[in-house]
């Protein structure tokens, strides 16, 4: 009997053993890191196992699984897997990404390369109510520049940015139609400069106005001798 006992145990040992191994090659590791400031931790996917294999690589909110999908980035969110909650804090399948901070506190989101920054996008926040409502790119190396398609990694579009000025309304609240100040934070036209020159610099190219009595568009122009003249031209 005591024979029996003790080989009933090594089964049971022998079981218990496996089942851990195999849940254990199952788990995917993630944890809070540990070795830093008290009331400063931080989660990471990537945490420290004797196999590799098993770490979280990347990160998906949708059922990828039950679609035949996979994540395409670190972070991807596919709302096309989701659905909206029952309670309708989530009013469309569009709103993806929002952030919120306190009153009198700016918002930023800031993109880094090689440990340093290399743009901001951000709504500074100033006493000025001007200032305040405005939403600001800022690029810490170089320009920032806006292209169309076709863009990938061999092609870039032609760089173009389009601002439409129409008068609408979003979420209950009226938009009036916008205008463009380059030099100045309050333009009065479409588009005003203020504090500086406009230059056309390539020939043959000018301004060109419509006509206030009629449906033609003419070129300004001017000649080598300061000479103003204009040229007939179809825009559309």
């Amino acid at each position: 009997m005591e024979k029996e006992n003790l080989n009933l145990r090594k089964i049971l040992i022998t079981v218990l053993f496996t089942t851990i191994m195999l849940i254990q090659g199952n788990v995917t590791n993630a944890q809070f890191n540990t070795v830093i400031t008290p009331g400063s931790r931080f989660g990471q996917t990537d945490a420290n196992g004797p196999n590799q294999n098993i770490w979280i690589r990347s990160i998906g909110i949708g059922n990828f699984t039950n679609n035949g999908d996979m994540t395409h980035a670190f972070l991807h969110v596919n709302s096309n897997y989701l659905l909206l909650p029952q309670n309708g804090s989530i009013a469309s399948l569009g709103e993806v990404f929002r952030t919120d901070c306190p009153a009198g506190q700016s918002t930023y989101w800031r993109m880094w390369r090689d440990f340093k920054t290399v743009g901001d996008i951000f709504s500074q926040f100033s006493t000025d109510i001007i200032e305040n409502d405005n939403f600001s790119m800022q690029a810490t190396v170089r320009d920032i520049t806006f292209h169309t398609q076709p863009f990938d990694e061999n092609i870039i579009g032609e760089e173009r940015m389009r601002i439409v000025g129409e008068e609408h309304s979003y979420e209950g609240i009226d938009i009036l139609p916008g205008n463009v100040g380059i030099g100045t934070k309050h333009p009065t036209s479409a588009l005003e400069v203020a504090n500086g020159d406009i230059a056309v610099t390539a020939d043959n190219f000018g301004i060109i106005l419509k006509a206030k009595d009629g449906d033609n568009y003419f070129r300004i122009l001017v000649d080598n001798n300061g000479t103003l003249f204009t040229e007939l031209v179809n825009i559309k």
